[in-house]
């Protein structure tokens, strides 16, 4: 049920393989790997407790590159 819910929520063409989304946006080579490295090790992580992580900042600073970066 809620993902029927959230199904009526999405924003078509905001999926991670999206054709509207060619070329997807992406962290050049050896950028943000500080940034990288802490999510990465917290997505692999065991605490429970803090299982939302929100990438925060103003348009154009590169959270969708590091969020494509990174589920690739």
């Amino acid at each position: 049920p809620v993902m029927r819910l959230l199904e009526d929520r999405r924003i078509p063409g905001a999926e991670i393989d999206s054709s509207t989304r060619y070329p997807p946006p992406k962290c050049h080579p050896s950028t943000r790997e500080d940034l990288r490295s802490r999510i990465t090790k917290w997505l692999m992580g065991d605490n429970y407790e803090r299982n939302i992580l929100c990438l925060l900042g103003p348009a154009g600073t590169g959270k969708s590159a590091v969020a494509q970066t990174i589920a690739e």
